[in-house]
């Protein structure tokens, strides 16, 4: 997978594992099999070396797993922020 690749490349193959087993047993801890909920977008600088995800949302609130993974990804990899899309009619 060229993402998980690429990720693993800016951030080292160790944090990308750790955060992947401290998801996992996070979900486990409350009765979920599925890690879900990542992040829409991935933003990098490779000249400046800032990195950080997006989540986007519309209508729609962060979902319950995504209260759990964010802070996960957060502590261990990069911010996430969260993006408001709100229609402004012009006219």
């Amino acid at each position: 997978m060229p993402g998980f690749s690429k990720i693993c490349h800016i951030f080292g193959e160790a944090k990308v594992r750790l955060l992947i087993a401290e998801a996992d047993e996070a979900f486990r801890s409350i009765g979920k099999k599925v890690v879900s909920g990542d992040p829409d977008l991935f933003v990098y600088n490779e000249y400046t070396g800032d990195r950080f995800f997006v989540e986007v949302k519309e209508n729609d609130q962060i979902i319950d797993n995504q209260k759990i993974l964010f802070p996960l990804v957060q502590k261990i990899l990069c911010p996430v922020f969260i993006a408001r899309v709100i229609e402004e009619v012009v006219g």
